[in-house]
């Protein structure tokens, strides 16, 4: 769903660990609408290092938007001056929602930047409000992808727009565990949205697992096959079984 606030790269992301399918109508009476996962696994790929070399490109993409939680915290902080923060009106499978959404000044859309991008005197980028950023902005790599068979695969990759854009940064297939947990806190902030959207999701069995395997971590045992996470798989106990 394309919008002036990117709240369809939002739903996107909810969309792909969502428990049901979500019919979305955007405040124009366009309907789109997200169907279910059937199946979700995390890719190896997931673990490998992730980070920024402040370029600044993909920071190109100057939609940013909050639900409620977002939009507190973002009003509650220091950084609420340098916002002019806007509401938008959509129906979640009938239900009335807020979206606000920060749009850009005239500058900084004939530049095709978010107007928070800055940059030292180094030529190096910041975020003017990054501590309170957008959940668009959180994760440039961590990937949720819905395939046609219906599988979410959630790995850590360039977006097509990162790629286009010539990000410069370059994975490490080195694993790194601080990447890790930030990994579970940006799988919490899209979690979040979806609560404040009265979406369910699997987060719970997705961390569940990510949980589970941490002592391996800490200890560079890291996945090497993928995992899936939904439907449960039961774990075979004993390859002998008896038969009545």
């Amino acid at each position: 769903m394309s919008s002036n606030y990117s709240y369809g790269k939002v739903m996107e992301y909810v969309a792909s660990i969502a428990t049901h399918d979500i019919e979305v109508m955007d405040e124009k009476g366009n309907i789109v609408t997200y169907v279910a996962p059937s199946k979700i696994v995390i890719s190896p790929l997931f673990y490998r290092n992730d980070g920024c070399n402040r370029c600044g490109k993909c920071c190109r993409n100057y939609d940013i938007c909050f639900t409620k939680t977002g939009y507190d915290i973002v009003m509650g902080s220091p950084y609420a001056k340098y916002t002019d923060m806007k509401e938008a009106h959509i129906l979640i499978n009938g239900r009335e929602k807020t979206i606000y959404y920060d749009p850009p000044t005239s500058d900084n859309r004939s530049k095709v930047q978010c107007k928070h991008l800055k940059f030292n005197t180094e030529g190096m980028s910041y975020c003017n409000i990054h501590s309170v950023r957008s959940v668009t902005c959180k994760i440039p790599h961590m990937t949720l992808r819905h395939n046609k068979q219906g599988t979410t695969s959630i790995s850590r990759q360039q977006y097509g727009r990162n790629w286009a854009l010539g990000c410069t940064f370059e994975f490490s297939e080195t694993f790194d565990y601080d990447t890790f947990l930030n990994s579970i806190n940006e799988l919490n902030d899209i979690n979040v949205i979806a609560k404040d959207l009265g979406i369910e999701t699997h987060y719970n069995l997705i961390v569940r697992y990510l949980n589970s395997i941490k002592k391996n971590l800490q200890n560079n045992i890291v996945p090497t096959k993928q995992k899936q996470v939904f439907p449960i798989i039961e774990e075979v106990k004993s390859s002998q079984s008896k038969l009545f």
